[in-house]
């Protein structure tokens, strides 16, 4: 089982009062699959609260708050317990999970395959990972995940620099160490330097644990770094004033995806309603943390009082152009999307021509409807 890298967040043992829709707040749930019938238990209280309406005419009251048991998973995070992902902890913390009749355990990951590797075996049930990570890992035999929204609708993926260094182009980072925590940015270096327009072959990678990136570009022991956007204000703490110079793989890399949501096949097979419930109450946190960040940044340092309450609100409003772009829904992830960054993949060898298809990775009927 995956061991959480920072001390887990508290889990909410309260029953569920009644249901709430995972939408509320301006986060529309994810559609219904196509030619579901069955009733739901939001269904049956609706259904109800229109019967109480009909028969009283008046609003009806509150229904008494019945026992149930809490559907237990565990939630991995993409990499680490940094600020961009404070999300999570919001929707745990805020009670959207609670209300979505879910107890989750939260666990950091290391941006690793084992990530995606480890859902597919069950040993958690959630992740939010890069979708370049996840569609090599996939391309490479492990089948059994599905895409069932979007976090980023474009890559975060970049290298930041000191500028003091002496870098200030793409082509400087020839002849230079560069470290990361995570695979993408390394795994995506090759074919973002030759579209750069240099040779990605004479830059040497150190892979590191997540929480020591920062700490070595600020004591020059490395050149550069491989990090998220998000990531930025975390790096400019760590060097305290000094200026640094970012590199976004998106300049070049236009269709990439950035983060998605992925559960395993089997999730999606046996309880469809709880893959619904979580992701609806995990988007409903990532909007509320964009609509207030400071106090996203409050919450994160409270679970995780290792990440400063100002650097996860810097880190939450660093993505917060990336999450929804030209009004689009809080998930939402089309299908000219994720055939864009399979082609953009496969055109610079990240995996292997006709490996995927979008209908394998994706599994549309869980995703938010722009």
């Amino acid at each position: 089982m995956s061991v959480p890298l920072m001390p887990q967040p508290s889990i909410y043992l309260d029953t569920l009062a009644s249901g709430q829709d995972a939408g509320d707040n301006g986060v529309p749930a994810p559609g219904p699959s196509a030619g579901t019938g069955a009733l739901t238990r939001r269904n049956v209280l609706a259904l109800a609260s229109a019967v109480a309406l009909g028969a009283a005419g008046c609003s009806p009251a509150k229904a008494p708050a019945t026992a149930k048991s809490l559907d237990k998973v565990t939630y991995m995070t993409a990499f680490g317990t940094f600020g961009r992902e404070s999300y999570v902890y919001v929707a745990d913390r805020k009670g959207f999970f609670r209300d979505a009749g879910i107890e989750v355990t939260i666990v950091g990951g290391t941006g690793q395959a084992a990530n995606v590797e480890g859902l597919a075996a069950g040993r958690h049930q959630f992740l939010s990972q890069d979708s370049s990570l996840v569609l090599t890992v996939m391309s490479k035999g492990v089948k059994d995940v599905r895409v069932i929204g979007a976090i980023h609708q474009r890559t975060l993926i970049a290298i930041m620099a000191l500028k003091s260094a002496g870098i200030t182009q793409p082509q400087d980072l020839r002849n230079k160490t560069l470290a990361t925590g995570g695979a993408p940015p390394r795994d995506m270096f090759p074919a973002y330097a030759r579209l750069a327009g240099f040779d990605p072959s004479s830059t040497k990678w150190l892979m590191t644990a997540p929480q020591q990136v920062p700490q070595l570009l600020a004591a020059g022991r490395v050149d550069a770094v491989g990090q998220f956007l998000s990531g930025r204000p975390l790096i400019e703490a760590a060097v305290q004033g000094r200026e640094i110079v970012v590199f976004p793989y998106g300049d070049y890399l236009k269709d990439l995806i950035g983060n998605v949501l992925v559960t395993n096949t089997d999730m999606i097979k046996n309880k469809p309603d709880l893959v619904r419930r979580f992701a609806g109450a995990l988007l409903k946190g990532l909007a509320y943390s964009l609509a207030n960040l400071e106090e996203a940044g409050r919450i994160m340092n409270q679970a995780v009082t290792t990440t400063p309450a100002a650097v996860a609100a810097g880190e939450l409003g660093a993505m917060k152009p990336y999450v929804s772009i030209g009004g689009s829904v809080v998930g939402a992830l089309e299908r000219s999307q994720m055939s864009a960054t399979i082609a953009l993949l496969e055109s610079v060898g990240t995996i292997a021509a006709g490996s995927l298809t979008t209908e394998q990775v994706v599994d549309f009927d869980f995703v938010p409807r722009s």
